[in-house]
Formats: structure tokens, sequence, C-alpha cells
């Protein structure tokens, strides 16, 4: 059984899916959904965000962690394209990563931070 973390909870693999383990519920629904449980940490719920896909240009609606929502939609408004991101719950620096394969690392302390990671060392 491998464990992680999920929004600032623990997570497990039960057959091959990811559970809470506080509750065994499916940490990352399909179908579309996406996990709407609180931060572990602030528990605060995830802010609704219209943006862009940068793949296929379509708006849509995703849960952003809310101590970064305010940044990822100004990153939005000024044209950076994201493909995903997390606040890091208190418990490890945020990070947002751009779609050009930048990442922004956010450090506890609140500092902002761009730095190039290639997938090999993320």
């Amino acid at each position: 059984m491998a464990t992680s973390q999920s929004r600032g909870h623990e997570i497990k693999t039960v057959d091959g899916e990811w559970e809470f383990t506080d509750t065994n519920e499916r940490a990352f629904p399909c179908h579309g959904k996406e996990n709407e449980r609180e931060c572990g940490i602030c528990g605060k719920p995830p802010v609704k965000v219209l943006v862009k896909c940068y793949n296929t240009k379509e708006m849509v609606v995703k849960r952003i962690d809310p101590c970064i929502a305010e940044l990822v939609h100004a990153l939005q408004r000024a044209g950076i394209n994201m493909v995903s991101s997390c606040c890091g719950h208190s418990a490890r620096n945020g990070w947002i990563s751009l779609a050009d394969g930048r990442t922004m690392v956010i450090t506890k302390t609140g500092h902002f931070d761009v730095e190039v990671c290639d997938d090999e060392n993320s």
C-alpha cells in the first residue's frame, strides 16, 4: 500500500485507487469530479475559480487552494498559463506549475520564487 497526501489529508492506495485514510472516500473522484474536501491544515474549502484550460483554451471551473487562489487568478489575468497548483497545506512549500515547464515555488514564509524544474528532478 502506497501513502501520500491530498489537500493536507493522508491518503492511501486500496485496490489501486487512492482513498482518504480517515474516511475511506476516494481522494480523486472520476468522471471530471474533483476533490472538494477542505484543507486538512486550515480547514478552508477549495475555491472555485474559472480558468482557461491551457491546452484546449476552454474555460473550466477548477478548485484552487484558498490561500493561493488570488495569485492563480492574477497569473491568469496576466496571460500566464498554468497546469496545476498546491498551497503546500503548511506541511511543505506550495507550487504553481506553469504550462511552459517552469514551477513557481511558494515558500512557507510567503516568499514567491520561480525556478525551472524538469520532470526528473521534481
